[in-house]
């Protein structure tokens, strides 16, 4: 299908590459899988600061990836940030979200129903993607990481203690 949409619009000469996530453990050197966890910290921060703040949060960690400045000290900074705005934010209730990543995160998929939570002024609560990420890639080293193993698991503590920090 996306194939067909690109050639349709004439970008046939645009390659579609679609790796496993997994894959990504491999990364030689290891720094472009920090910038994959840094970036999944940092998304989880901006969901969940509060709902009319988001783009502000968004704006300070676009402002940190542009200026080649994302690390996780920057993001701890943002998560006291978040925090004492979470204080002084009143909700009447709150609903912690978990389940299915696919629906939590994608509006037309949950049909638009915690976005209309947050408007009637309720507070969502997501789950973690990065831990969703941090579990997936643990099952895969538990089955899959072969002589690798150590090595892959050393690169997923790394990412845990960027998780507990933040």
């Amino acid at each position: 299908l996306l194939r067909t949409e690109l050639d349709g619009e004439g970008f046939s000469n645009v390659d579609i590459v679609a790796p496993f996530i997994e894959d990504m453990l491999y990364e030689r050197g290891g720094d472009n899988l920090k910038l994959i966890y840094l970036g999944l910290l940092a998304g989880d921060l901006v969901r969940i600061a509060p709902s009319k703040r988001r783009g502000d949060y968004l704006d300070k960690i676009l402002h940190l990836i542009n200026s080649d400045s994302l690390d996780v000290t920057a993001l701890v900074d943002i998560s006291k940030d978040i925090y004492d705005d979470l204080k002084a934010t009143s909700s009447s209730k709150r609903i912690l979200v978990v389940g299915d990543p696919l629906v939590m995160f994608n509006e037309f998929l949950n049909n638009f129903t915690l976005r209309d939570i947050e408007d009637k002024g309720h507070r969502v609560i997501y789950g973690p993607f990065s831990e969703y990420m941090w579990v997936l890639w643990s099952d895969f080293v538990d089955q899959n990481g072969g002589d690798d193993a150590d090595m892959l698991r050393e690169r997923l503590d790394e990412f845990k203690s960027y998780i507990d920090l933040v």
